[in-house]
């Protein structure tokens, strides 16, 4: 009996044979690690930069049965930033707690690829020397990238940045949905009057305006490929419009959002919404957070202040690595 790839197996296969040339090529010329710290501190707004050196570099087996450890060694220093769907916020360098260390991904050897379906004889590294440089400081680590060409696919290992990879490239793959906060406008009734119009105070050709920030997946894969987080972010919007009195009247909503870890992860999710009114000005406030953190300890709970007036805020008690989306409209509304 005949076996006949079905048309999904011949796309799949046709797609690889015309993006491994191109990969090739592209690693080949830019550098798939040196790319991958690029397009980091783009999504941190440039608050930081990276140098990359290769320190050394050969075929996958020349370092079979190693340990990653023993190549990168130890953290000296962590670099963390709070998650969005396609950028970093509070990015912070500090001080390596060890209930942040990831003693498993230390103790993973090259060998692991092979098991994960990787061919150690199909595969090369580089040994890389990283400059981390932010707030006028310079500080140095040692990374190591991976790849298989023929197979189109690189990872790096860098133990100061938790799930590198995962982070640039889940905002790579927003990024080319087009994924943005979606906003709204009403523009304010056509009159052939004198007299002023009600309008909001940021653009007074409009009685409403909103922004939806659409739900997101974000995966967070070992260096093996191997999902160890998955966060499913809810949409929130929040908006502001004028009634017919021309009073404010803020509006919106929040969804909440879900997470699943492997061991030796912990997730925890929140989400919040609030609004409120202080003379013409309104303001409505939605957002959600996942953490994910080491053993049990992972957290994300929320509150809101000044529920009912124009200062409500979200208060966030989080521990972990934070993803999040949402965010607050705040106008007035009045005679233009």
């Amino acid at each position: 009996m005949k076996n006949f790839a079905t048309l999904s197996q011949l796309a799949a296969a046709l797609a690889l044979a015309t993006a491994v040339p191109a990969f090739a090529a592209d690693v080949a010329r830019n550098g798939y690690a040196e790319a991958l710290y690029a397009d980091y501190a783009r999504d941190a707004d440039s608050r930081i930069a990276f140098g990359v050196e290769t320190l050394q570099a050969g075929a996958l087996t020349d370092i079979a049965g190693r340990s990653l450890e023993s190549l990168v060694g130890s953290s000296s220093y962590l670099i963390e930033a709070n998650d969005g769907p396609i950028g970093l916020s509070e990015l912070r360098i500090g001080p390596v707690d060890q209930a942040k260390v990831n003693n498993e991904a230390f103790a993973a050897t090259v060998d692991g690829f092979a098991a994960a379906g990787l061919p150690l004889d199909q595969g090369s590294y580089r040994l890389l020397d990283i400059a981390v440089a932010m707030d006028k400081q310079v500080q140095q680590h040692r990374a190591v990238e991976f790849c298989w060409s023929a197979r189109a696919h690189c990872v790096v290992f860098d133990p100061n940045i938790e799930f590198l990879d995962s982070i640039v490239n889940g905002h790579r793959e927003l990024r080319a949905q087009g994924y943005a906060p979606r906003e709204e406008r009403i523009a304010a009734p056509a009159t052939e009057a004198v007299t002023a119009r009600c309008g909001l105070a940021s653009d007074p050709r409009y009685i409403m305006k909103s922004l939806t920030w659409g739900a997101y997946k974000r995966t967070y894969k070992n260096v093996y490929g191997i999902t160890m987080v998955t966060k499913n972010l809810g949409g929130q919007q929040s908006g502001i419009r004028c009634t017919s009195s021309c009073a404010v009247a803020p509006f919106g909503y929040s969804n909440s959002s879900s997470a699943f870890a492997n061991i030796p992860f912990s997730v925890d999710c929140g989400n919040a919404f609030g609004s409120g009114t202080t003379g013409r000005t309104g303001k409505f406030d939605a957002e959600t957070k996942c953490s994910h953190r080491l053993t049990f300890s992972a957290k994300a709970d929320a509150s809101v202040a000044n529920r009912g007036s124009a200062s409500v805020d979200i208060k966030w008690d989080t521990t972990g690595s934070i993803d999040s989306n949402g965010g607050h409209m705040i106008d007035t509304c009045g005679m233009f």
